[in-house]
């Protein structure tokens, strides 16, 4: 019996994760709800057919890695364990049908260990066949059977894996009740409003699994089991008490983007948690970076981020700190205020913020000049080869214009001496001026690494010379990139915040990492080796869902070799 829950369990997650490539529509993954009683707070559904399988088998064989595994290899070495020389095909699929489910019943209810109760799905082809293979790998003494009106049970009498046979399904539960009717429910929730109306939100019509998560249930639940819970986890809960169910559908699309949707509906001050600020980018920034940037993060609405921030700091510092602990947090922001204001000549909240409140992005990359580097230690001596930026769109072109007077008037005002190991300089970049701030690295050998800063009518930039040269003025931009083209199709429309990554300008680290001798450079090295090696590029985009809600798509896009 352990072995067929085992075997259960493995076709669960790895369907989860396979992402065959032809979806089947919603309502196939949903029809196993039907047995899972309304209030049941995570339902899971996967493909089990055999087109999934020889998808998977597919994916599996485009990660040398791994060695040649094979979900079929895999599976008839279970079969082969319960039966000498049988395969996969011998034993199951003569009568398992095309979709599983897993799930977690009412919390009101709880199995004999006071655990939630369990309960799986697994749709039949052939209940005889499915029954008869039972019983040929247990005991007559391990459970209790019992027919009912078009159903056959079994009671465990060893421990809480109990099962009941109908001609469509096999329900296996780790509490006797919840089969005990053979698997009929008063209301299921297939037909419940949480569970429709989360499902209906999906974004696509096709996926190859699906996972509904009752999110406000679990959360009120782990809140009555705590003893001890603080005025912060107090705040959190109440914050999220208006998030409702989330559902999670996986596919893959055109082939090799391995995709995963998820949405869920959030309103008042669970907006400000799970995401509040989304005005939809300005994607015209990404003009702004190189093609071939390899890590870049885009969000919007830097000002109003920061003050939603304070705004859930400080009351949860109120409920749970001391006076002191106030005081000290108060300071801080008072220093960090007067630095910026020292620095700029500007009030940071009312009037630095504010004229940076459109998009802005934060971005990474590796210098051509790296290719040269012989160890990782080569990549930050004598100059830095890795390149990183942060560039902010301006919605204040006048208060853009007053911050460049005053970090020029403050800066130029500084003495032309060293200051400890920080040199100052002015430039500019084809008419552009600059702020050149190098770091001494190495005293001896006088090693310096160099960042540059501007203000412009258009952004604020600051990083390596490299990007933002390109910043101030675009030639080959990012939005000309093949693999970003490629990626951006996938977004979610009108995005709010977005990650992206592409693995060609990674690819010479891994040899950089591989030569220089240690064995946690060696680790980032075969990592670095398999992800640029499998994948082509991936991303993880945000947007609304109609008024209230939020939908975020991942989206892994395999190498084509």
């Amino acid at each position: 019996m352990k072995k067929l829950f085992f075997l259960t369990m493995v076709l669960l997650l790895v369907g989860a994760f396979a992402l065959p490539a032809a979806a089947v529509p919603v309502a196939d993954l949903t029809t196993l709800a039907g047995y899972f009683p309304e209030g049941s707070v995570i339902y899971a559904s996967v493909r089990t057919d055999d087109d999934f399988v020889g998808t998977l088998d597919g994916l599996l064989q485009r990660v040398p890695e791994i060695g040649g595994l094979s979900l079929t290899s895999s599976l008839d070495t279970v079969a082969s364990g319960i039966k000498s020389g049988a395969t996969f095909q011998d034993l199951f699929r003569p009568w398992l049908g095309d979709t599983a489910a897993f799930g977690l019943l009412p919390l009101t209810t709880m199995d004999e260990f006071r655990n939630p109760v369990a309960l799986i799905a697994i749709s039949l082809t052939d209940r005889e066949a499915a029954e008869a293979f039972f019983q040929s790998v247990t005991r007559p003494r391990d459970y209790e059977q019992t027919q009912g009106d078009g159903f056959t049970t079994y009671e465990s009498t060893r421990d809480n894996t109990h099962l009941a046979f109908r001609d469509d399904v096999l329900l296996i539960a780790s509490s006797f009740d919840a089969i005990a009717a053979g698997g009929a429910v008063t209301a299921a929730l297939s037909a419940a409003e949480p569970f429709t109306t989360a499902i209906s939100q999906l974004p696509g019509a096709d996926y190859n699994a699906v996972i509904y998560i009752d999110s406000p249930t679990i959360l009120e639940f782990t809140q009555s089991q705590l003893e001890n819970v603080g005025p912060s986890e107090i705040a959190i809960l109440q914050a999220l008490d208006d998030v409702s169910p989330q559902v999670f559908g996986f596919t893959i699309v055109d082939g090799s983007s391995l995709t995963i949707d998820a949405v869920t509906a959030a309103t008042g001050e669970a907006l400000n948690v799970t995401g509040g600020m989304t005005t939809p980018l300005d994607l015209g920034i990404v003009s702004r970076l190189p093609a071939g940037t390899p890590l870049v993060i885009l969000g919007t609405n830097f000002a109003d981020s920061y003050t939603a921030a304070l705004a859930q700091i400080e009351p949860l510092l109120a409920m749970q700190g001391t006076d002191a602990d106030m005081a000290q947090f108060e300071t801080g922001l008072w220093l960090i205020e007067l630095f910026v204001r020292g620095l700029t000549g500007l009030d940071l909240q009312r009037e630095l913020l504010p004229a940076l409140n459109g998009t802005y992005a934060i971005y990474a990359g590796v210098n051509p000049a790296a290719e040269g580097a012989d160890t990782a230690f080569d990549l930050v001596s004598p100059e830095l080869l890795l390149d990183f930026a942060l560039t902010f769109n301006v919605t204040d072109a006048a208060t853009a214009a007053q911050l460049r007077d005053n970090l020029n008037t403050i800066l130029g005002d500084l003495p032309t001496e060293r200051i400890d190991n920080l040199d100052i300089a002015f430039d500019e970049v084809n008419g552009t001026p600059v702020i050149v701030l190098s770091i001494e690295t190495d005293p001896f050998s006088g090693d310096q690494i160099e960042f540059v800063l501007a203000v412009t009518d258009e952004v604020f930039t600051v990083g390596t010379r490299r990007y933002v040269e390109a910043a101030l003025n675009p030639g080959v931009g990012l939005d000309q990139d093949p693999q970003w083209q490629a990626a951006a199709q996938y977004f979610v429309a009108d995005s709010y915040s977005l990650l992206y990554q592409s693995s060609a300008n990674l690819a010479p680290l891994v040899g950089i990492f591989a030569r220089t001798g240690s064995s946690d450079t060696r680790d980032i090295s075969q990592v670095l080796g398999l992800v640029t090696g499998l994948v082509d590029n991936s991303s993880i985009s945000y947007g609304r869902l109609g008024e209230t809600g939020v939908q975020m798509r991942a989206v892994l896009t395999l190498s084509s070799d």
